[in-house]
């Protein structure tokens, strides 16, 4: 219901599959959300889908959560004035859309289409001003929720298309003339940058990737394209950003993380404190700064499990695990397959001998623990405690001779 409220909020249209067809079949192209509000498909339906009919399938869904999700469009804007002045990126589209709506006219209660679902250029009056700017602030909400599915073209039109299509004309809003008029294709700005080097786009892809709640690390390598865009882009897109991942870290109740370089350990360490409810992190085969990651899981009190396999800890990583640990309500360690030997194994042993709340499980397997080690091990009170595979570092030193 959330997304759909933001929808109505915003005053964003979304756009009938049956539409979307008819545009194609008969050659038309796509229309700024001010003229197609006003458009009908052939059975005289509106081309925008009401914010009543919305709302009665965000009810339904509610009631009945069934597979129909909100089709997001991400794609290229490939000139100023219209996003898709060949044709080609509708083609794409309905193509895709024709065979599912075919077998299943209700699969999707429509599609979002930037162009054709938001008040465009120019804006006229508060509404149509509010509008937009709340939906620049809460695009994010459309592409990573679980109501929707995200459709990606990626690809720009081909050259040949658009040297054959040069002539046509084109119904667009034109600046100088402050009107809609007729240009044609050639006359248009053309935008042929590509896919992955626009802004939007990779937040797009971002934003969809976090429909998985446990996603991190996604925005680790964008920011150098987005301080490529143009300022009024970059802004929007920095906070969209920012919201988009606070929103779904808050939500988020089990992380599992694998092959995370040093870096992106750093960046989760620092991002750990939008995490609030988070309560099972999970990391695999991960570069981990040990001290700086669990002075600041010492600060989630919600956490409950931590599991750092092959992570290359060692006994002075032990330590500084100890150190937080002693202090925290885990009831669940796992530090399986690292190379935690007899004095890292009794670090633990002291700790876990004073802890006020007391773990439930304890998983030590395949590190290079002594016997004396083991035996101290064995005399915690923990439920569930597995020590298996461990091979004493003198044994492991013989065999790598």
């Amino acid at each position: 219901m959330e997304l759909v409220l933001f929808l109505l909020d915003a005053d964003i249209r979304l756009v009938r599959v049956e539409f979307l067809l008819e545009l194609h079949d008969t050659n038309r192209l796509w229309s700024r959300w001010q003229e197609a509000q006003f458009l009908k498909t052939e059975n005289g339906l509106s081309a925008l889908v009401s914010h009543g009919e919305m709302f009665a399938w965000a009810l339904a869904m509610q009631k009945s959560p069934k597979m129909q999700r909100i089709i997001a469009l991400s794609h290229c804007w490939e000139s100023q004035q219209h996003p898709d002045p060949w044709g080609c990126q509708l083609e794409v589209l309905a193509h895709a859309l024709k065979p599912i709506w075919r077998s299943d006219p209700d699969f999707a209660p429509g599609v979002f289409i930037d162009f054709m679902s938001l008040y465009q250029f120019e804006r006229h009056g508060k509404h149509q001003t509010r509008s937009f700017d709340l939906a620049m602030k809460g695009m994010h909400r459309i592409y990573a929720h679980e109501w929707s599915y995200t459709f990606f073209i990626t690809e720009l039109t081909p050259v040949t298309r658009k040297i054959a299509k040069r002539e046509n004309l084109i119904q667009v809003f034109w600046k100088a003339d402050g009107a809609l008029k007729y240009v044609r294709a050639e006359d248009l700005m053309e935008n042929s940058t590509p896919y992955d080097q626009r802004g939007w786009c990779v937040a797009e892809t971002q934003w969809s990737a976090l429909r998985v709640l446990n996603t991190f690390g996604i925005f680790a390598n964008a920011f150098y394209l987005f301080a490529r865009q143009e300022e009024s882009d970059f802004l929007p897109l920095i906070a969209a950003q920012k919201e988009a991942f606070e929103e779904k870290a808050r939500q988020c109740k089990v992380l599992r993380l694998q092959d995370l370089p040093p870096e992106q350990v750093e960046i989760l360490g620092d991002a750990l404190q939008a995490y609030v409810a988070l309560e099972e992190l999970h990391l695999h085969r991960c570069a981990v700064n040990v001290s700086g990651l669990f002075q600041r899981l010492g600060f989630l009190a919600s956490l409950k499990r931590i599991s750092l396999q092959q992570c290359w800890i060692g006994d002075d990583e032990v330590q500084a695990i100890a150190d937080v640990m002693s202090l925290s309500k885990w009831k669940c360690l796992n530090l399986s397959e690292n190379f935690i030997s007899t004095e890292g194994a009794l670090c633990l042993v002291r700790v876990l001998q004073g802890k006020q709340e007391p773990l439930d499980e304890l998983c030590l397997r395949g590190n290079i623990i002594g016997q004396e080690g083991l035996d101290a091990l064995d005399g915690l009170a923990i439920s569930h405690l597995d020590l298996t595979g461990n091979v004493e570092r003198a044994s492991v030193d013989e065999a790598l001779r």
